[in-house]
C-alpha cells in the first residue's frame, strides 16, 4: 500500500532547513519530505519514534572514563566537537581523503547482513553524514541519523536527496542522551564515535535503552591494541582536537555488557591509512601536520614510539589503525 507523505513542520526560523532538531519539541520533527514507515509499536502522532526531553549528563575524566558531576566538561567537549566536524562536513564522505570511512563501509553493512530485516526501524548514533544510514536505507523500513553537528547533518542530507535516498531522516541530538523514549528501535549502530565523544559508557548505555528487547546493537571503532605502550591519543588530538580517547577491545564489551547487552560477535582488523590525505580532511593546521609527520618519520628511524605505528607503502608515509566491530543483543 502506498503511504501518504508526512506534513513536515518546521520548528526554527529558517524555512529552508529540513534537518530535524530533537531537542525543539519533544513532540515533533523536522525531517525530510518521505513516506514514513508504518511501526511494529507506539511511535509519535507523526510515525516516527516519539522523543523525550534531554536528562543531565555525566562529566568525563582525561581518557574518557566517565565521572560524577554537572555536564560542564563534556558541554566544552562537546562544543569542540561542533567546531571540528563543521570544517570535515564537506569532506568527510570523499573516499579520496577518509578511506576510513568509505573505503570499509561494505564491510560493516555484511558484518551486520544477518540481522537485518525489511521492517527495520534502525537508529544511527553519531551518524555524521549518515554514510551508514544512506547505506542501510534500501535494506529497511526507515533509518534515523542522529548527529551533534548541524553542517554534518546538512550535507548529509544534501547527498541523501541526490542520491533520492526517502527513507532517512536526519536529526540533532546528543548520542549520551538520545531525546527517544526506550524501546524506539528494533536496531540500533555507532560507528567511529565512541572514541570521540565525552562519555562513551552514556552512549552505549543510551542505545541499549532505545532499543527494543533482542535488538541488535552493532559498534565500529578505532581502538587501542593491547600491546601497544605508546599513547595515540596524544597524535589523534593533534590531529583533531575533539578527539577523546582510543579504547581497548575488552573495554569496549565491559561497557557493552554494563549497558545490559550481550555480545555475541566481535572482529578486528587493521587499516593502513596514508597519512596526507588523513590530515587534510581534519583540515589540521600546518604547523601540527608538520609535527605530526615529523614524529611519525623519526619512529620510522629509530625514535620514540608514537603509538600510530607508522610504515611506507610505495613511498609514501602512512600509519596503523585497528577497527573493532561488535554485534551486541539489547536487553
Amino acid at each position: 500500500m502506498i503511504q501518504p507523505l508526512v506534513t513536515v513542520r518546521h520548528f526554527r526560523d529558517d524555512p529552508g532547513n529540513d534537518v530535524q532538531d530533537g531537542y525543539d519539541l519533544p513532540d515533533g520533527y523536522v525531517g525530510m519530505h518521505s513516506p514514513w514507515p508504518r511501526p511494529r509499536r507506539r511511535m509519535s502522532g507523526d510515525g516516527r519514534p516519539p522523543l523525550r526531553r534531554p536528562r543531565g549528563g555525566r562529566v568525563v575524566a582525561e581518557h574518557g572514563e566517565a565521572t560524577s558531576g554537572g555536564r560542564g566538561l563534556a558541554k566544552r567537549h562537546d562544543e569542540t566537537v561542533v567546531r571540528e566536524f563543521s570544517k570535515q562536513a564537506e569532506t568527510f564522505g570523499d573516499p579520496r581523503l577518509n578511506t576510513a570511512y568509505t573505503r570499509h563501509l561494505a564491510r560493516l553493512v555484511d558484518y551486520m547482513e544477518p540481522e537485518l530485516d525489511r521492517e527495520d526501524v534502525v537508529l544511527e548514533v553519531a551518524a555524521g553524514t549518515g554514510l551508514v544510514s544512506r547505506a542501510l536505507a534500501h535494506r529497511v523500513r526507515h533509518v534515523t541519523a542522529l548527529d551533534l553537528t548541524p553542517a554534518m547533518l546538512e550535507q548529509g542530507k544534501r547527498e541523501a536527496d541526490r542520491d533520492g535516498v526517502t527513507n532517512v531522516t536526519f536529526t540533532r541530538g546528543d548520542a549520551a542522551d538520545l531525546p527517544y523514549l526506550s524501546r524506539s528501535f528494533t536496531l540500533v549502530v555507532c560507528r567511529f564515535a565512541l572514541h570521540q565523544v565525552a562519555d562513551p559508557e552514556a552512549v552505549l548505555r543510551e542505545m541499549a535503552r532505545v532499543s527494543r528487547p533482542g535488538g541488535a546493537l552493532f559498534i565500529q571503532d578505532v581502538i587501542r591494541p593491547e600491546d601497544v605502550a605508546a599513547d595515540p591519543d596524544r597524535i589523534e588530538r593533534l590531529r583533531d582536537p575533539s578527539h577523546n580517547a582510543l579504547l581497548t577491545r575488552a573495554r569496549v564489551t565491559e561497557l557493552v555488557e554494563a549497558a545490559g547487552a550481550e555480545v555475541k560477535r566481535t572482529e578486528t582488523f587493521d587499516h593502513v591509512r596514508p597519512l596526507a590525505p588523513w590530515l587534510e580532511q581534519a583540515r589540521t593546521p600546518d604547523d601540527d601536520a608538520a609535527r605530526i609527520r615529523k614524529e611519525l618519520e623519526a619512529e620510522l628511524s629509530g625514535g620514540p614510539a608514537t603509538g600510530m605505528r607508522p610504515c611506507m607503502v610505495d613511498g609514501e608515509l602512512c600509519f596503523t589503525h585497528t577497527n573493532l566491530l561488535v554485534h551486541a543483543c539489547a536487553p
